[in-house]
């Protein structure tokens, strides 16, 4: 690390007391780490770690881990360096493990979205990214390529043949509904 970097570094930093945390005022990450451009085209640090290569120590291999807890904290007396497993041994003892500790944090069951909100799932041929119209589903069970191999009845869908093993599957489950009456549209599309 040069000079200019060591610069950079620190003025984005709100240095208080030795036994304070020192907050980075800097870009940060989607967690809440902190994040510094080292120098190298597209070499993204984060902050803590500059801050124990700039104190002299190398993380190399290793974590930097927070005494404080905070993650935009700088402070080089607050961070030392450790294996993952010294990380996580730190973050259980604290009780930062957050789905044990925090269950409300995880988004699952009854209170996802999609549960709260099942009418807004487009699914089947409802979906925009369904490939076949209910005349082709009806042609598929009920007409013409009934009976016809996978791979031919593909080829004149114009489909992969996992899609429409797909489709066959999701049929059998009830996922996809198709109405059993063949209509007469098969000579106007041809």
């Amino acid at each position: 690390m040069n000079e200019t970097f060591e610069l950079r570094f620190w003025e984005k930093v709100d240095k208080r007391g030795p036994d304070d945390c020192w907050q980075w005022i800097g870009a940060v990450d989607w967690a809440g780490y902190g994040l510094i451009n080292s120098g190298g085209r597209g070499k993204i640090l984060r902050a803590h770690r500059a801050s124990v290569i700039l104190d002299g120590r190398d993380p190399s291999g290793k974590s930097v881990c927070h005494s404080c807890d905070n993650r935009s904290c700088v402070n080089p007396r607050h961070l030392f360096v450790g294996s993952h497993k010294d990380n996580m041994a730190d973050m259980a003892i604290k009780g930062r493990h957050g789905t044990k500790t925090k269950p409300e944090r995880i988004v699952r069951g009854e209170s996802h979205y999609w549960h709260r909100h099942p009418d807004r799932i487009k699914r089947g041929t409802d979906s925009p990214y369904f490939k076949l119209s209910q005349h082709d589903l009806q042609r598929l069970f009920f007409g013409d390529l009934v009976g016809v191999p996978v791979k031919d009845a593909a080829k004149e869908l114009n489909i992969s043949r996992a899609t429409l093993s797909g489709i066959r599957t999701k049929v059998k489950n009830g996922t996809i509904k198709v109405d059993p009456v063949v209509s007469d549209q098969r000579s106007e599309d041809v």
